[in-house]
């Protein structure tokens, strides 16, 4: 689905970085690891393989990585969704309790950083932690001094801005007016992302993407999209393509 933006130069961080996509005067960051295809065994993916992968120290570093980098004014997220051809784009994501997110066998149980530490890569200077240590008691995320792993659970989280929210809705239109239901069908969810098996790699991933879209001044939407396995890698890739055009369209007008 991402190979299409491999043609760009190569980064740091296995990013892909593209100057002026399309003639559009933006330019475009992608980054992503790769699976095997089919997988072996079947229906086991594993973390897959290059620069960014399926797990939890290796996102945060990546990603915090790349934030600090390129700095950019929106942030989009992807993950492999359910047998279906949905094409879900989140409303929103929470930040669990370190011991709640999925411990899958791909992660290795490498836990999530503590947020504030010295290992943190959301610690270095000009990110959101520089300076802070953990505290256990604020439950109010994404507050940059929030630890990873509280002591107690709580269900709060990140909600889509309204600029998000109104370049979804123009997403899910053009999906929907361009494929036919059964190739692919855009839709907004109902809940926040961050349950059950979704909550690695889609709720972790996609609490980044809305944690650096509230913390940056510059940004201007952050959200995660889950893509539905049954969706084929052509309609997928067209797709991720024309979301791309709408929020860079979106982004030039406002």
């Amino acid at each position: 689905m991402l190979k299409q933006f491999k043609g760009g130069t190569p980064g740091t961080f296995g990013e892909y970085f593209t100057e002026n996509w399309d003639g559009t005067g933006y330019n475009v960051v992608v980054v992503a690891p790769t699976f095997p295809n089919p997988p072996n065994p079947p229906n086991q993916w594993g973390r897959g393989v290059g620069s960014l992968t399926v797990d939890y120290q290796n996102t945060s570093t990546v990603f915090w990585g790349m934030m600090n980098k390129y700095k950019p004014i929106a942030v989009m997220t992807t993950s492999r969704n359910k047998p279906d051809n949905d094409w879900v784009l989140e409303i929103g994501a929470k930040n669990l309790a370190r011991a709640d997110w999925a411990l899958l066998p791909f992660n290795n149980g490498r836990r999530p950083f503590i947020g504030g530490g010295a290992s943190d890569p959301a610690s270095a200077a000009s990110l959101p932690n520089a300076g802070l240590t953990p505290n256990p008691n604020n439950t109010n995320p994404p507050d940059a001094t929030r630890n990873a792993d509280p002591t107690t659970n709580d269900e709060m989280g990140r909600k889509l801005t309204d600029d998000a929210k109104a370049i979804q809705q123009l997403i899910m239109d053009q999906l929907n007016s361009t494929f036919a239901p059964a190739a692919l069908f855009a839709k907004r969810d109902t809940e926040f992302q961050g349950v059950g098996f979704d909550n690695y790699v889609s709720g972790f991933a996609g609490y980044h993407a809305l944690w650096y879209n509230a913390w940056s001044n510059s940004s201007k939407a952050g959200w995660h999209t889950h893509v539905g396995s049954n969706i084929t890698v052509a309609n997928a890739s067209a797709a991720i393509k024309l979301q791309l055009e709408v929020l860079i369209e979106w982004l030039i007008d406002n």
